[in-house]
């Protein structure tokens, strides 16, 4: 039998993903929670936390139940593409500020810096606007935001940043934290729901007539139909 801790996953030619070769920082971007549960949460803040494996080759069963594996595979395969890509990005960004910060060249290469905290700052963003799963890639994954933060304050007092430019990517990203995530996307559902009563009290449209036709009777159900939207 192979020891885990000499266990290796297997290396496909021309593509790395997080877990050969940074799964440790990998770790240390995802939301605290109880050791050994699922770290899937939905956009409504719900969260899983059934057991996962406590020891495995496969690192993914370590921070994913089996219903989770089983059922959201590509939910899972974007997740870790995403982090992978945002590690990627946050280490170039490292290296730069590494790089010049000693150096004498630092104000000459300070543009370099700038437009590296723009990309890892676009990639977040624009993802959210182009990925169904986006909302809870960031929700699992706070620290994302925390990071964003963090390189924002050192790059203002590096003077790369003036305080507007600060101020400003800094009110952005409140609008891709746990709280705000969860409290637009309860209203949406609240509103959806609203909606759907009122249109279910109306028999000049669809659902009104449906209602009328199949004898729903009883309009709570729209609650019920809420839980899945």
């Amino acid at each position: 039998m192979i020891p885990i801790q000499q266990f290796k996953l297997p290396e496909i030619p021309g593509r790395q993903t997080v877990f050969s070769y940074n799964y440790k920082q990998f770790k240390k971007l995802l939301t605290p929670c109880e050791k050994h549960k699922c770290i899937y949460i939905n956009r409504y803040g719900e969260k899983c936390n059934n057991n996962c494996l406590k020891y495995s080759p496969f690192k993914i069963r370590e921070i994913f139940c089996e219903y989770h594996i089983q059922n959201y595979t590509n939910f899972i395969i974007k997740f870790i593409t995403f982090i992978s890509n945002f590690i990627k990005i946050e280490n170039k960004l490292n290296m730069l500020i590494n790089q010049y910060y000693t150096s004498t060249k630092f104000n000459s290469e300070k543009i370099k810096v700038k437009n590296a905290l723009n990309e890892l700052f676009n990639f977040v963003t624009e993802n959210n606007k182009i990925n169904y799963y986006s909302e809870e890639f960031l929700l699992i994954s706070q620290p994302v935001i925390k990071k964003l933060k963090f390189f924002y304050f050192k790059l203002i007092s590096l003077l790369i940043y003036d305080t507007n430019e600060y101020r400003t990517k800094i009110n952005m990203l409140k609008l891709y934290s746990y709280e705000s995530i969860i409290s637009r996307n309860l209203q949406k559902r609240k509103d959806t729901i609203k909606l759907l009563k009122e249109l279910s009290s109306d028999t000049n449209n669809c659902i009104g007539k449906i209602f009328k036709e199949t004898k729903i009777g009883d309009i709570n159900v729209i609650d019920i139909i809420g839980n899945y939207i």
